[in-house]
């Protein structure tokens, strides 16, 4: 007999790997606001969205996903431009910080909503 459980396990990890390739990919398309390395990207659009329509999956760790994920494709459409890493790892790593606290607060908000 096939547990249940564990199959309700896997489909909220396949689906928060997938939240997080698509908000990475999301942050891809972005506009620069008042500064160069300040970007304000789709992805932060695309975390609610997903949230209203697929429901329940683990935003924190698709936040952290994500964060990750568009820390290294940033490196890496950086490098592809430009053809070198020169300042990008400086340039980008505060993104990070920014989606983990963003995923944070989104989920803090979640869940005060679900109290109320």
């Amino acid at each position: 007999m096939i547990n249940l459980n564990i199959l309700d396990i896997n489909n909220n990890i396949k689906r928060t790997i997938l939240v997080s390739f698509f908000i990475s990919i999301g942050a891809q398309f972005h506009i620069n606001l008042f500064l160069t390395n300040f970007k304000i990207s789709f992805a932060i659009i695309l975390l609610p969205i997903f949230i209203y329509f697929l429901g329940s999956f683990n935003v924190a760790l698709t936040t952290l996903l994500s964060s990750l994920g568009i820390f290294f494709l940033r490196i890496i459409v950086h490098f592809l431009t430009t053809g070198s890493f020169d300042n990008s790892i400086s340039a980008y790593s505060p993104e990070i910080f920014f989606y983990i606290f963003y995923g944070l607060s989104f989920n803090f908000y979640i869940k005060l909503l679900t109290i109320i």
